[in-house]
């Protein structure tokens, strides 16, 4: 039985009432990704700069991703080419022009390998957690769009975690309340945890920033995830009842929570997923 890889979201939509449904299994996929833009430089422009994030290997318990047959192609070459690693991990190509002259059409194309293994997951890690190493504290802090010290997060997380002894458990009782308070609409009016947690609303960001939030708030390293979502969808049957899993094709947001026996392991709060399927790319934290 796999206590952790929860996901409710059509049987709640249904009934009025929660429930959870426990799923295990493989999942494998060859996604072909390419994305087309076009840069219009304005009549005059020195020098035009463009950075692009590019997506890596990822490895977890639950989700792989090994991206290979990375290409980057442009109308116009450029003048010069850099690739940095920004200060959260991420891989970022940068590309300079001087004076273009003209409209530049980019092309990045790449090739991600992706498993999902929803197996029993175990952890033993208490919590209170005991502590962290250095390069994981920065995820416990608080940002403008996550506002862990807010009084009223703070009191929602210790009220959520009060007597919790694992740290697996202090997570999903933060889900859980995550996606009982809230309710999706596709374009909110801010996108920040505290406006998730004063309406109840919110797309993909505000589910995945009120969760960062509550965790952050009760000593939980949580970090946003940035990538790109497929449209297919995926059945999953049970002795009584089939269940569709769609989603919409796109930009999307969710969470990697560390734990520090397993790693980064990514929840999506907004699908109601205690994992994330082989239909995600994940591209930045």
């Amino acid at each position: 039985m796999v206590r952790m890889l929860i996901c409710w979201m059509l049987m709640f939509v249904m009934s009025g009432y929660g429930s959870e449904i426990v799923i295990s299994g493989h999942q494998k996929s060859k996604i072909e990704y390419v994305l087309e833009q076009t840069i219009e430089p304005f009549a005059g422009i020195e020098e035009l700069q463009a950075s692009f994030v590019v997506p890596q290997d990822f490895l977890s318990p639950t989700y792989v991703q090994r991206v290979e047959n990375l290409k980057f192609k442009f109308s116009l070459e450029p003048d010069r080419r850099e690739i940095k690693t920004d200060s959260r991990g991420n891989l970022v190509h940068e590309y300079t022009w001087n004076r273009p002259g003209k409209v530049i059409n980019c092309q990045i194309s790449l090739q991600a390998n992706n498993e999902v293994n929803l197996a029993e997951l175990k952890s033993d890690v208490p919590y209170p957690i005991p502590g962290f190493p250095e390069d994981v504290l920065v995820f416990l802090q608080g940002t403008d769009m996550v506002q862990t010290e807010n009084a009223s997060i703070r009191k929602r997380a210790i009220q959520l975690t009060e007597g919790i002894t694992s740290e697996m458990e202090a997570v999903q009782t933060i889900l859980h309340f995550v996606v009982d308070h809230m309710r999706y609409v596709l374009i909110p009016e801010k996108f920040d945890a505290m406006y998730a947690m004063q309406t109840g609303k919110g797309n993909c960001q505000n589910y995945s920033h009120l969760a960062a939030a509550l965790m952050r708030a009760a000593g939980i390293p949580v970090r946003i995830v940035n990538g790109v979502t497929l449209k297919k969808g995926f059945q999953i049957s049970t002795e009584t009842s089939e269940y569709s899993f769609e989603m919409s094709q796109g930009r999307h947001s969710w969470i990697e929570v560390y734990f520090p026996d397993l790693g980064w392991i990514p929840f999506d709060p907004q699908q109601t997923q205690f994992f994330v399927s082989n239909r995600y790319l994940r591209i930045e934290v």
